[in-house]
């Protein structure tokens, strides 16, 4: 058991399976709701941080999908630096198509 608040004790692995539940129900917001303070509790979970992008992505979240898949995109880079003869060389890079976010003045 570990605790998003000291308050109230939650499971995160049952979240996280709540969580799935939703997105295959064709719920992405709910399960985005439900998979948002995980991510904050467990930054570092891949799983987690993959369904939450999906969940962003199903719920036409597109800007929140880019941000959470940049983030695994970067766990990975971290895990190829502390691990640099299983992935070789080189790190991942994320690909930025000519009309990406990045490319565009601010609004």
């Amino acid at each position: 058991m570990t605790n998003l608040t000291p308050q109230h004790p939650v499971d995160l692995h049952s979240e996280y399976l709540r969580a799935d539940l939703f997105l295959n129900m064709g719920q992405p917001i709910e399960a985005a709701k439900v998979l948002a303070p995980l991510v904050e509790a467990e930054p570092q979970n891949e799983a987690a941080l993959e369904l939450l992008a999906r969940s962003y992505f199903g719920s036409a979240q597109l800007g929140r999908a880019e941000e959470t898949l940049t983030r695994l995109v970067e766990l990975a880079n971290l895990a190829c630096v502390s691990a640099s003869s299983a992935c070789g060389s080189e790190p991942l890079m994320i690909p930025q198509p000519a009309n990406s976010r990045a490319d565009r003045p601010p609004s």
